[in-house]
C-alpha cells in the first residue's frame, strides 16, 4: 500500500515531455510532487514507452537525455506489473482509448484505495480515466498546441 500524501498515476505523455525538455511545467510539477513526498506510480509499460521514444529520437539523430538521466527519472516512479486482471479490465473500459492508455487506466484503477490522481496530457486517456471515475490533472500547461486536458 502506498502511504504518501498523494498517489499520482503518471503516464508517458507527461514524463516524456519533462524528460525531453519539452515542458518545463511538467518537469516542475514532477519535481514538486516528489519534493512534497507524493508518490508517482505507473504501469511497467512506462519503462518501455519512455526508453523506446528516447531510442527512436537517437536513431533519428535528435538530442536526447543521457541513459543515466532516463534511469534517474524512471527510478522515481513506482512501477506496477501488468496482471491478467489489469489486461482484462483494460478491455472493458467504456471509452474510446488506445491499448496502452487503456492499460494505464486499468492499472490506475488498481490503486483506488489510495485515491490516485491520473496525471496525463493525453486527451483520450484523460476521458477514459474520468469514465471510470478517477481524478485527472494535466500539468503540461505550456503546450502551445492545446490547453490542458483535465
Amino acid at each position: 500500500m502506498v502511504t504518501s500524501r498523494v498517489t499520482n498515476y503518471i503516464d508517458s505523455s507527461v514524463l516524456l515531455r519533462a524528460l525531453l525538455g519539452e515542458s518545463p511545467a511538467a518537469a516542475n510539477w514532477i519535481n514538486n510532487a516528489l519534493a512534497s513526498g507524493d508518490t508517482l506510480v505507473s504501469a511497467t509499460l512506462l519503462d518501455t514507452e519512455v526508453r523506446r521514444v528516447v531510442h527512436n529520437k537517437r536513431l533519428q539523430g535528435m538530442a536526447t537525455p543521457t541513459d543515466a538521466l532516463v534511469n534517474q527519472w524512471l527510478s522515481s516512479v513506482v512501477q506496477v506489473k501488468l496482471s491478467e486482471k489489469i489486461m482484462s479490465d483494460a478491455t472493458r473500459i467504456k471509452s474510446v482509448v488506445g491499448t496502452l492508455d487503456a492499460l494505464h487506466v486499468a492499472t490506475a484503477m488498481t490503486l483506488r484505495n489510495d485515491n490516485p490522481v491520473v496525471v496525463t496530457h493525453d486527451a483520450q486517456m484523460a476521458t477514459a480515466a474520468k469514465v471510470v471515475r478517477l481524478k485527472v490533472i494535466d500539468p503540461v500547461t505550456d503546450d502551445p498546441n492545446r490547453a490542458p486536458v483535465a
